[in-house]
């Protein structure tokens, strides 16, 4: 389902819960995704989908101005509390909503997701015979394969390889360590999911790159770094942090210690690293990295590594010298939850990621 469809659905449904007029002007106003009327307020839309699994993201990115909506596909009951708590207005798909202006407060939660089939607009379309604009509608978002670790593995490849969608399904999966029959239904699904399209010459390229790496984050969070961590311990000092000589053993520093590399402002208070699993013992000797004594808050995060460093050119601004990826970074910083790791996380979604 593409942006513009979640916007027209969930503003149908805030009519149809409230009995005021919802529209859709425009689409990719001025840094915003679109421009919409509610009632008699004009304001600027943020679209996004499966918000109800990213509040971390939602928090650091959405502010509290009066002029700016979130439109979501749908906001759980608890989702929906913690928006409303921090002033964020919204609404979604199924008619929940949280708005707060002069002369309009609405406050609607707990409606249950909708079969988007059985929508007043999907049944008019189809009694209308329009398959066109109904497959736009329907068309199974069918990613869960994709969201899986090896899946989460592939589409991080892609994100951070700018050639890697021009390459083989044999020569990702070499790159990423994935079966090559996985890399086939992981593009399948980004495909089916809108997240890639084929351009004229019938090529793979993104079309909601965007979309993808809030999925990534997401689906990292969940899925992929705990079958990563290969433990936390306590490590004496902070001295070492940021050591390019982890390079050595294809090491890379990631987390609030990347963060001070890219933002020049985080000041880490745990290390992340991550290295190859037939490196974890020497790092653990090299590092004096023990088990933290109770009482004790443990604050070295030893982590697996999962990519090529064959694809990943050292030295650049998207990776320098034994530092993980701003993707990456920018992903370990929202899975935290820290608000001082959001403030960082923000910069490094601004200076090195809305761009690329």
């Amino acid at each position: 389902m593409d942006e513009k469809t979640v916007a027209q659905i969930a503003l149908e449904a805030f009519t149809r819960e409230t009995g005021l007029p919802g529209t859709l002007l425009q689409q990719n106003v001025e840094g915003h995704d679109c421009n919409v009327q509610l009632a008699q307020y004009e304001l600027n839309g943020a679209i996004k989908r499966w918000a109800s699994h990213n509040l971390p993201l939602l928090l650091q990115k959405f502010s509290s101005s009066k002029d700016e909506l979130l439109l979501a596909d749908y906001i759980n009951a608890n989702v929906a509390k913690k928006l409303q708590a921090a002033a964020i207005q919204f609404i979604d798909m199924a008619g929940n909503a949280f708005i707060d202006l002069p002369n309009l407060k609405v406050r609607i939660r707990g409606n249950k997701p909708v079969n988007i089939v059985d929508l007043p607009a999907v049944k008019a379309v189809t009694a209308a015979g329009v398959t066109a604009s109904l497959d736009v509608v329907t068309k199974a978002e069918r990613i869960d394969r994709a969201l899986q670790p090896k899946g989460l593995m592939v589409i991080y490849h892609l994100l951070t390889d700018n050639k890697a969608l021009t390459r083989s399904m044999r020569d990702i999966a070499q790159h990423t360590g994935v079966a090559h029959g996985t890399v086939g239904i992981v593009l399948t699904a980004l495909e089916n999911g809108f997240f890639l399209r084929r351009d004229r010459k019938g090529q793979l390229v993104f079309h909601d790159r965007k979309g993808l790496i809030e999925r990534w984050v997401q689906g990292y969070a969940e899925k992929l770094a705990p079958k990563l961590l290969f433990g936390y311990f306590l490590h004496e000092g902070d001295k070492r942090w940021g050591d390019p000589e982890v390079s050595i053993v294809h090491g890379a520093w990631g987390g609030e210690v990347a963060a001070r590399e890219y933002t020049q402002y985080l000041q880490p208070q745990i290390a992340t690293l991550y290295v190859p699993e037939q490196y974890r013992a020497a790092v653990m000797q090299e590092y004096r990295l023990r088990q933290a004594p109770k009482g004790t808050e443990p604050n070295f995060k030893l982590m697996r590594n999962f990519w090529d460093d064959g694809y990943e050119e050292p030295g650049t601004k998207f990776r320098p010298e034994s530092t993980a990826s701003p993707l990456l970074t920018y992903a370990e910083l929202i899975a935290s939850g820290d608000s001082r790791n959001l403030e960082a996380a923000r910069m490094i979604h601004d200076n090195d990621l809305a761009s690329s």
